[in-house]
């Protein structure tokens, strides 16, 4: 007895161990979670995340996977504070940990954070290699929030190797997976990155497609506005502010200056934000601004601001495109040789780092300015340089057409096996269906041959019932299809009631129309006679400045008669409708004005004689007319031209 009383305690000594060793790991998995989720905008939390998991780890015996844990929280603080090569070191030694510990979840949160250190590293294919490794794991355990942070990492490695279609389809798959806390704080973070994606394909297509350009920038436009909305409903100056940086910087793009402008003055307290990227970004489209209204000493005074050697180094891109837009207004205002400098410097400095869209636009400048001072052999080798670049533009381009149409191929695959697995299921839906109905045949068949008799007399009064029910259900399905067919009915009238209606509405518009050109005709007409019988009292007046005032009201007769009433009637009848002139002219494009004015009138149904009327022409004129209509629109024999033009629209 006292044996295994003393087993009993061991067992819950043991237990509460196992259960505080539980709890640690539970808490260290909570905190590692939000580790994560505040590794790209919170620094303050992570400090305090670290604190955290000292007291945990001063509360508990030390495991492995704390220790782990506590290392990986250590490297993404050392990566925020800019200690990278800290940062490498405590992931790895924490990957190390979590291996030996047995971690799955935990060894691929970090090589998650690993491939995102590596791809800011530029190290491209083993960032690859391990997003690819950590997207699989997290799908087998249906993760969805590692998943999106996968999807996310994938986007941005394509996005920083310039394969940006490649990075919206990652992107778009991130967003179906978006849930937990910080819903809508991803969906804005998502949404952003889907805008940038699509302003860089804008840029990239600008000087080779302009129209797929137009099409990017407002996607761009859409995407980042709703990603402005969610941070602005959630207070998050920063990432709102950066948001209307870019919105403004579209909207320059698209040319559209009193929408940045208005933006620009709801963002005073951007300037406040502690950002370099935001700060000059800003100078810089008050400098364009002021440029458009023709404020070039305001334009130069705000990029000046932004000239300041330190920007240099907090924020190269920024400032080399503040000085590229230097160099340009500068050169407005007559400063040719230091213009001239100022653009060989950003070319250089865009075209060493890849920056092929941006070196591109110098290197064109540059080109530009050596043909108008006739430097010819400075401006065939900035063109070589620039026409190099727009080579690469356009393998860039094909590159994303090509991402493009793969994506949609990889889109058509997955439709049809789709489909394949629907037509599977169900094929398998019916073999299970038929095995179940060979089972209870089967058991319908031993028990009959048990209890014949007694089957035969339930088998009558089911039959009967069957009966019944059939009789009954045959009712409801009359009475229903009754219903439908009535519904089909009354929807059938209706659509021939809308018919009608349009038809009278089309009549009466049409009849509007040509009350009006009509009123207008007999005006003119009357005009005409009005001054034929006013001619004569011309001599009549004594007076010369009476004659002079008569002369002039006479005048402006003749100028109000000299008005075609068509131009009018064809404003008009372009309101009512519009697709009948450009279908027309698209059918037959050397129609003159005079067939074109007869053609709207024969859509009005008007006859030959009403058209001379209204036109002052003879009928055999309109008939002549009619005759080269159905030459230029290539009618057949058969076709009736009305008929034809009332058709067109």
């Amino acid at each position: 007895m006292f044996r295994f009383c003393l087993i009993i305690c061991l067992i819950i000594n043991l237990g509460l161990i196992a259960s505080s060793k539980s709890v640690a790991s539970d808490s260290t998995s909570i905190l590692i979670e939000k580790a994560v989720s505040y590794s790209s905008f919170r620094i303050d939390s992570l400090n305090n995340l670290a604190q955290d998991f000292e007291n945990l780890i001063n509360l508990h015996d030390n495991t492995l996977h704390d220790s782990a844990g506590y290392l990986f929280v250590l490297g993404m603080i050392d990566k925020r504070n800019g200690e990278r090569s800290l940062a490498e070191t405590n992931f790895r030694k924490a990957l190390k940990m979590a291996f030996t510990a047995k971690d799955e979840k935990l060894q691929n949160q970090i090589k998650l954070q690993l491939a995102k250190y590596m791809r800011e590293e530029r190290t491209f294919l083993e960032s690859g290699k391990l997003i690819s490794e950590v997207l699989a794991y997290f799908k087998t355990l249906n993760d969805s929030i590692n998943i999106f942070y996968a999807y996310k990492e994938f986007g941005q490695l394509h996005f920083d190797q310039g394969r940006n279609t490649s990075a919206l389809h990652n992107y778009l798959e991130a967003s179906k997976y978006i849930s937990g806390r910080k819903k809508l704080f991803a969906e804005a973070e998502i949404h952003r990155l889907i805008g940038s994606s699509y302003y860089k394909l804008a840029e990239l297509f600008s000087h080779i497609n302009a129209e797929k350009s137009i099409v990017y920038y407002n996607e761009s436009m859409r995407y980042i506005g709703m990603a402005h909305q969610y941070f602005e409903s959630m207070d998050q100056l920063y990432w709102e502010c950066s948001c209307k940086i870019d919105l403004m910087q579209t909207g320059l793009k698209l040319g559209d200056v009193l929408f940045t402008d208005s933006l620009k003055s709801k963002s005073a307290s951007c300037y406040s934000v502690p950002d370099n990227a935001i700060l000059i970004g800003l100078h810089k489209i008050q400098s364009q601004i002021e440029r458009s209204k023709g404020q070039q000493e305001k334009a130069i005074e705000e990029l000046q601001k932004v000239l300041i050697i330190k920007y240099k180094m907090l924020a190269p891109v920024q400032y080399y495109e503040a000085y590229h837009q230097f160099g340009l207004l500068i050169r407005e205002n007559g400063f040719s040789d230091s213009s001239y400098k100022i653009m060989t410097n950003t070319a250089i400095w865009f075209a060493d780092r890849g920056l092929r869209q941006k070196a591109f636009e110098s290197y064109s400048c540059l080109s530009d300015w050596y043909e108008k001072d006739t430097n010819i052999s400075l401006a065939l080798e900035a063109n070589k340089k620039a026409s190099e670049l727009k080579n690469l533009l356009v393998d860039e381009a094909d590159m994303e057409i090509f991402d493009e149409l793969r994506y949609k191929y990889q889109n058509q695959q997955l439709e049809e096996r789709l489909q394949e697995a629907v037509k599977k299921g169900l094929l398998q839906k019916k073999q299970l269906i038929i095995l179940l109905i060979i089972s209870i045949l089967l058991v319908a068949i031993m028990v009959m041959t048990l209890f014949f008799v007694s089957l035969l007399r339930k088998k009558s009064m089911l039959m009967k019932q069957l009966a019944n029910e059939k009789e009954a259900k045959t009712q409801e399905e009359n009475k229903t299809r009754k219903l439908a067919l009535d519904q089909i009915k009354v929807q059938h009238e209706l659509v021939q009631q809308k018919a009608a209606a349009s038809k009278l509405l089309a009549e009466k518009k049409d009849q509007e129309l040509l009350l009006n050109v009509l009123r207008r005709t007999q005006m003119i007409s009357f005009q005409k006679e009005m001054m034929l019988r006013l001619q004569p009292f011309i001599t009549k007046l004594g007076r010369k400045t009476d004659r002079e005032a008569f002369e002039a009201l006479m005048t402006d007769f003749r100028h109000e008669s000299e008005n075609d009433p068509m131009n009018q009637f064809e404003l008009v009848f372009k309101q009512a409708y519009g697709d009948f002139y450009s279908k027309l002219i698209e059918t037959a494009p050397d129609l003159s004005r005079s067939e074109i004015q007869v053609a709207v009138l024969l859509r009005l149904n008007l006859t030959s004689k009403e058209i001379a009327h209204i036109l002052s022409l003879t009928t055999a004129t309109i008939e002549r007319t009619r005759h080269q209509l159905r030459q230029k629109l290539n009618l057949e024999p058969n076709q009736q031209l009305v008929a034809w033009l009332i058709g067109l629209g």
